[in-house]
């Protein structure tokens, strides 16, 4: 079984007990398909295992890659590694869970024959992602960093500029620099 683009709904009514797998490229049309999203663009692959049972579906879901990500510290464009692995269980009864408010487990109805895997697919995503996001080992362009700090000229003078209330301190605690 294998995804199409943009087309993240699996149909599983009909299958037999067993497994599949499932695969999607997500890029940039994946991401443009959410509204104010946090990502713009990525080279991700997604391979879901879906497992058929006659109470309920599991997934589990693979996602390795990059999306382009802005840098905290010099606010480039860089390629931020994701890694994530999720497990997610559907059971089918006739009371049903919001699928944005399910954790691991979300509840759909006996009445149902598909299920939207784009939401989880992003979120899983997102949550894969830190929170902090730097250009890995120093990648920061150096002249941007000068130019956010201000130049050389105004650190030093910041370090050379005491509060002489903090001197007086010092002297007190007779501390030296």
């Amino acid at each position: 079984m294998s995804g199409k683009r943009n087309d993240y709904i699996v149909e599983y009514k009909g299958l037999q007990s067993g497994t599949y797998q499932i695969d999607y490229q997500l890029d940039k049309d994946f991401f443009s398909l959410f509204e104010d999203p946090e990502f713009q663009d990525g080279k991700l692959n997604a391979k879901i295992k879906m497992s058929v049972f006659s109470y309920g579906l599991e997934f589990v879901f693979d996602i390795s890659g990059t999306v382009k990500a802005e840098c905290d510290r010099c606010l480039e464009v860089f390629d931020l590694p994701i890694k994530a692995h999720y497990n997610m269980k559907v059971r089918f009864s006739d009371k049903t869970t919001d699928p944005e408010e399910a954790d691991e487990e979300i509840t759909l109805s006996t009445e149902e024959h598909e299920i939207d895997l784009k939401q989880h697919i992003y979120e899983f995503v997102v949550l894969s992602a830190p929170s902090r996001r730097v250009h890995p080992e120093d990648g920061c362009n150096p002249e941007i960093l000068k130019a956010i700090s201000g130049g050389d000229e105004e650190e030093e003078n910041a370090e050379a500029e005491t509060d002489p209330r903090w001197d007086k301190l010092k002297d007190l605690l007779n501390i030296n620099d």
